[in-house]
């Protein structure tokens, strides 16, 4: 097990600990997450499916896969269900849904991370081609690089519309590629 202390909030007496459990696990403050992602190619074909005609366009691709996930009605079920079984009843939570869309988006090879609030997860994502976002354009700024809100829960949402969670609400955000907390010190938010 690897703790990483996220510290630096500004503004916020907050300091998150996430702990990297093994097999998609990791704990946050103490609660126990599954980082339920599908298994690499499990989804390539509906991925490549949702983004053909994008031409490459990345701000496009992340658009298309995010109406997909958006689309799905939400429902609480206080588990971390697998992606595939959100697809098959077409229904999932806010982690079931930020799973499904990191899943989507991994297989298009998008770089995201996950952002942990109280009893919340939502995801961020890099986009290149960021004068395509037409939203409010809420994003994190991590080493420099711009990560844009997709908020799976809200239904009919835009790449970049923000969802009312400031840099203080943040309890943790995790690089699931490299298994690892972004320092908050690394962080910073923006609109515009």
């Amino acid at each position: 097990m690897l703790p990483w202390i996220l510290g630096g909030l500004i503004g916020a007496a907050v300091t998150a600990l996430i702990v990297e459990l093994g097999d998609g696990m990791i704990e946050v403050n103490g609660e126990n997450v599954h980082t339920n992602l599908a298994k690499r190619g499990e989804l390539k074909e509906l991925a490549d499916r949702l983004t053909a005609g994008c031409g490459g366009n990345d701000a496009l691709e992340i658009q298309k896969l995010f109406d997909y996930v958006t689309a799905i009605p939400y429902r609480s079920d206080h588990t971390s269900r697998h992606p595939r079984e959100v697809l098959k009843t077409n229904w999932g939570d806010c982690d079931d849904k930020s799973n499904l869309f990191a899943s989507l988006l991994r297989e298009r090879r998008h770089s995201y991370r996950f952002v942990y609030v109280p009893d919340h997860v939502f995801v961020v994502v890099h986009v290149k081609n960021d004068k395509a976002i037409k939203a409010s354009r809420a994003k994190l700024i991590i080493d420099g690089k711009k990560y844009y809100y997709a908020e799976t829960t809200m239904t009919g949402a835009r790449i970049g519309a923000f969802n009312n969670y400031r840099l203080k609400s943040i309890e943790g955000v995790y690089d699931i590629r490299k298994k690892e907390s972004v320092a908050m010190e690394r962080i910073s938010f923006k609109i515009g």
